[in-house]
């Protein structure tokens, strides 16, 4: 399986790095629990980055396997450009002992580029506005959809939803970009693979529905409008008072295929941030350099710093 797969080669890793999984500080002492959502910007370097995995290495995260964890890829982390690209699916898994960390890897199980950074929003445990999504017989329609049934977001077009892939539950892999879209006629929302392939049972999604359980985060949904789009820069601009002006911040997305519910745009590609220094504002936009379809809807997580 390929669980087992994945933690051999771990194994290989250098002793080293295997110590630095552990929480305690160098004098021994052991940092306190973590109790409440935590946000950072992490970057795997060449001794983090194995194979398809990209280790991250962090205290709010580490031993801490019912955490639920959302990654957004960040072109340019704390304002600077790292300048690496990921055109291909992603999604987030907890290897167990010796290693006892979470892990940002490629859906398809090719090699990922070192130097990847991602936006990391760390949420300690399940409750009704944070939890995991797995597809089923029962909840899957259309072949590529699975409906999330909440009070939280069932007759809420304009729920702001956060998803990401979380292979641990079930040990299923998708390599496919995924996106939320509001099922006009059961009023519910979906995730669903963007290019219409049918979606394994036991996929599973880590989801996050408004900013209760964030810790401070603002949520928006930006569109992609004329007026918003940049050709050049194969973005979607957006301005918020987190983010202008703020080239640290930390910024969560999820495409939306229908945002508020109208409208149809389907963007088969893995979607990223980055902070555009000569506008002072921070821009989604498509991993694979092609620009975001107009009526893309974009549903945003956004921290100052």
């Amino acid at each position: 399986m390929r669980r087992v797969l994945r933690i051999s080669t771990v194994l290989v890793v250098p002793l080293s790095m295997v110590l630095l999984t552990g929480v305690g500080t160098a004098a021994g002492k052991v940092k306190p629990e973590v109790t409440k959502a935590t946000h950072f910007v992490y970057t795997a370097d060449a001794a983090e980055t194995i194979g398809q995995d990209a280790f991250i290495n962090n205290s709010a995260s580490n031993d801490k396997p019912d955490a639920l964890l959302f990654v957004t890829p960040q072109y340019t982390p704390d304002g600077v450009c790292g300048c690496v690209v990921e055109q291909y699916a992603l999604g987030i898994g907890y290897l167990g002992a010796p290693i006892n960390q979470w892990v940002a890897f490629r859906e398809d199980e090719n090699n990922l580029p070192v130097g990847e950074s991602f936006d990391v929003l760390v949420v300690p445990s399940s409750s009704a506005s944070a939890f995991v999504q797995i597809a089923t017989d029962s909840n899957i329609v259309n072949g590529d959809t699975t409906l999330i049934n909440s009070p939280l977001t069932n007759g809420k077009p304009k729920a702001v939803i956060q998803v990401t892939q979380n292979y641990t539950p079930e040990e299923v892999n998708n390599p496919h970009t995924v996106g939320v879209v509001y099922d006009t006629a059961v009023k519910e929302w979906g995730i669903f693979n963007e290019d219409g392939a049918a979606l394994p049972i036991g996929a599973a999604f880590n989801v996050l529905v408004g900013s209760a359980e964030s810790n401070g985060g603002k949520t928006m949904l930006v569109k992609a409008t004329s007026a918003d789009e940049s050709g050049a820069h194969n973005s979607v601009f957006f301005s918020n008072k987190k983010t202008n002006g703020q080239p640290n911040n930390v910024t969560f997305n999820t495409q939306v295929y229908n945002p508020d519910g109208k409208g149809a745009a389907l963007n088969n590609t893995e979607t990223g941030v980055y902070y555009d220094g000569s506008k002072s504002e921070e821009a989604v936009f498509n991993e694979n350099d092609t620009l975001p379809p107009l009526g893309e809807g974009f549903n945003l997580l956004v921290f100052s710093s």
